[in-house]
């Protein structure tokens, strides 16, 4: 085989690939967030994509204030690893955090009734269909945990 030959053929195995690259790129969606899933599958008119952008608002405001308060318990819980520690003290700080994961937890709740409150009659079994795939539309996937 001639220089030419390997070379135009190394050439065209390039173009190839970049080829279907460019065309597995542009026919992949990036994803989307679960707020645009929420909107295209409850078929939301422009009214009530504003109500539930304040929705939203809300309950981001609800969900951070609660994290928030969890910041400092989970700072006690792991200053609890370098010192003597009773257990009860860091079961106290645990009970604590439980409940405010319990808070958070009802507050999604009331967020996604206060959605099924903005769906019109035609849109409740569409709701229902959306409720099934909740828990993973919100999940984010966990990370892979490097070897050592």
């Amino acid at each position: 085989m001639t220089k030419l030959k390997l070379i135009s053929a190394v050439a065209a195995v390039l173009l190839i690939l970049n080829i279907l690259g460019l065309f597995f790129m542009l026919s992949h969606k990036p994803p989307r967030s679960p707020r645009e899933v929420i909107i295209e599958k409850l078929h939301f008119d422009k009214s009530q994509v504003q109500e539930y952008e304040k929705l939203i608002e809300i309950h981001k405001e609800q969900v951070r204030k609660f994290q928030d308060e969890t910041l400092p318990l989970k700072n006690a819980l792991y200053g609890t690893l370098t010192s003597e520690t009773r257990p009860e003290i860091r079961d106290s700080v645990i009970q604590k955090l439980g409940e405010i994961q319990i808070k958070i937890e009802e507050t999604h709740y009331q967020h996604f009734k206060d959605i099924q409150q903005l769906c019109k009659e035609n849109q409740r079994q569409d709701f229902d269909l959306l409720t099934k795939d909740l828990a993973g539309l919100f999940s984010m996937p966990m990370p892979k945990h490097h070897k050592r």
